[in-house]
């Protein structure tokens, strides 16, 4: 059973005002439960499946026409190449909102963490990772979700 987070009326927030939200945490501190929770009719994708997140890597266009929003996709980390369709899907239809809701892990030694400018395909620009602006909401998981 999944336990209410104080984070929650900053995603649901930041869903509503956002294209796309950047939920990153340490390794199993319930970002994937916790938007799993929120967002139920989203469709889930995660790139923790070799498979998905090959697809993802290789072929981002057939992915992202897969995988249409509203998506949570987890682990995104697992195929930084993703974000500049992700951008492209963001684009087609700006006004939106709550589209990409993405999880990433940060800080682990063994994979590449989700970075800044990862997010930056999403928005054009670059943007401080605890803020968010009109198209991408990125929030670093300061409690451990």
């Amino acid at each position: 059973m999944s336990m209410p987070r104080d984070i929650e009326p900053r995603l649901l927030r930041s869903a509503r005002t956002n294209p796309v939200v950047v939920l990153t945490g340490a390794r199993q501190t319930g970002e994937t439960s916790t938007f799993r929770r929120l967002f139920p009719d989203h469709e889930f994708v995660s790139l923790d499946l070799p498979t998905e997140a090959e697809q993802a890597e290789k072929e981002p266009h057939s992915f992202v026409r897969r995988h249409a929003p509203p998506a949570i996709i987890d682990e995104v980390q697992y195929a930084p190449g993703l974000f500049r369709y992700l951008k492209g899907a963001v684009d087609a239809s700006r006004a939106r909102r709550g589209q990409f809701l993405l999880t990433g892990e940060n800080g682990s030694p063994c994979h590449r963490p989700l970075q800044r400018t990862d997010a930056d395909h999403l928005r054009g620009k670059s943007h401080g990772a605890r803020g968010h602006n009109r198209e991408v909401a990125i929030l670093v998981n300061p409690e451990e979700v």
